[in-house]
């Protein structure tokens, strides 16, 4: 990668100053491109090129090494875990709502409501008296 990015900065320092051309009065006109400069930035793009084909074939590598199968694996296996561990626990909480739901269904139909209530009120009276 640091070698791609090297030869593309000097294939475009190369393209630079060589489209630029000093004429007779004194001033600088900017021309095509050189068969030099044509040269150079066929080579940098070949070799931006392979630079990028050992980068894919590197990652292939990776993908396919041994290291890399076993952390897919172990990805799979973590995720289908926690998937089981996930159904167990809704089970549970499942069977602990249906206990819930037939207790308040047996406590509704066999209570009877006895209630009393009972009101108690006091008053308090406060007087105030002027000094003087």
């Amino acid at each position: 990668m640091k070698r791609m990015l090297i030869t593309l900065a000097l294939a475009v320092a190369i393209v630079a100053t060589s489209c630029v051309k000093k004429e007779t009065d004194g001033e600088y006109r900017v021309t095509g491109p050189s068969p030099a400069t044509k040269d150079a930035a066929r080579r940098a793009g070949e070799q931006a090129r392979q630079s990028g084909e050992q980068l894919k074939e590197t990652a292939k590598k990776i993908n396919d090494s041994e290291a890399m199968q076993q952390i897919k694996a172990g990805a799979k296996e973590a995720g289908r875990g926690l998937k089981q561990e996930a159904g167990v626990l809704a089970e549970k909480a499942g069977r602990k709502l249906q206990e819930v739901g037939k207790d308040a269904q047996h406590d509704a139909s066999t209570s009877t409501i006895n209630s009393t209530s009972t009101i108690t009120t006091t008053t308090i009276s406060t007087t105030r008296s002027r000094h003087r």
